[in-house]
């Protein structure tokens, strides 16, 4: 036996084993999403799209707001410094940075091709900015109190 796996590792996928233990669709999904996981931190620290500022002004807008907490967010992690707002909550604020930006790009891309905007920019906005106000209001990230002991 190679144990290499017959069969996807994902939950409930029968698919047979292409690479990495994923079936060929499991596997081209990661594949895309980690490709646009990399455009979303190359634009948090360039601000480009595609080697272009965003050409949509609300777009724009939203993307130098979000590279604020990112640029925050990375100085806290990076210099192992406490961020006043974030506190313990960093780590996670730079997945919220990632999944936003990723949005703005998937919406910046679609005007440029004369494509509607899809719905999850929309809920991914009011997703990301609950959580950044709610840590500007003291609480927890979720709404919750935060425990000050």
């Amino acid at each position: 036996m190679t144990g290499i796996p017959k069969e996807c590792s994902k939950y409930k996928c029968k698919e047979p084993h292409f690479k990495m233990g994923k079936c060929e669709k499991h596997y081209n999904n990661e594949v895309t999403e980690k490709i646009r996981e990399d455009a979303a931190v190359n634009t948090l620290h360039s601000g480009l799209i595609d080697g272009e500022v965003p050409r949509d002004r609300e777009l724009n807008i939203e993307l130098q707001k979000i590279k604020v907490w990112w640029n925050r967010t990375c100085d806290s992690l990076n210099h192992n410094r406490i961020d006043n707002v974030l506190l313990d909550e960093a780590e996670f604020a730079t997945s919220w940075c990632i999944s936003f930006t990723k949005e703005i790009i998937d919406a910046e891309l679609a005007l440029r091709n004369n494509k509607s905007i899809g719905h999850k920019l929309h809920s991914t906005r009011e997703w990301v900015w609950e959580r950044f106000n709610n840590l500007e209001a003291g609480l927890n990230s979720n709404g919750t109190k935060r425990n000050t002991s």
